[in-house]
């Protein structure tokens, strides 16, 4: 047998699985999720008379995650088919910051501000 022969008899399912764009951020958007609800119930304080600023102490943090789950979904859109303006029409629905903020989530090529903005 042949270097040849032992490399083509090497199954295809030894090879590792890689996940597509679309997958990748499907995964992260749930990732996300879980994390955000696993940190839900800390950012209840549960003394009868916080000290102060404890009420808002986890609120940045969750705003960040929650800002996260907005633009994850954007790279599965976009790898869906899902043009910018229909993008753009989503997110302004959940508001119109989340729109601005668009741009940070999908790589370089793949957005265009006309096509937020829907100009």
């Amino acid at each position: 047998m042949t270097d040849a022969d032992d490399a083509s008899s090497v199954p295809a399912s030894a090879e590792p699985h890689r996940l597509s764009p679309r997958d990748e951020s499907r995964v992260a958007l749930a990732l996300t999720l879980r994390q955000l609800t696993d940190s839900v119930p800390d950012a209840v304080p549960v003394e009868p008379d916080p000290a102060p600023g404890d009420l808002l102490r986890t609120a940045p943090h969750l705003q960040r995650r929650m800002d996260d789950v907005v633009r994850e979904p954007v790279v599965a859109e976009r790898e869906h088919g899902t043009t910018w303006n229909e993008i753009g029409d989503a997110a302004r629905r959940v508001g119109e910051a989340a729109a601005s903020d668009l741009r940070g989530g999908v790589g370089p090529g793949r957005i265009s501000r006309a096509g937020l903005d829907g100009r």
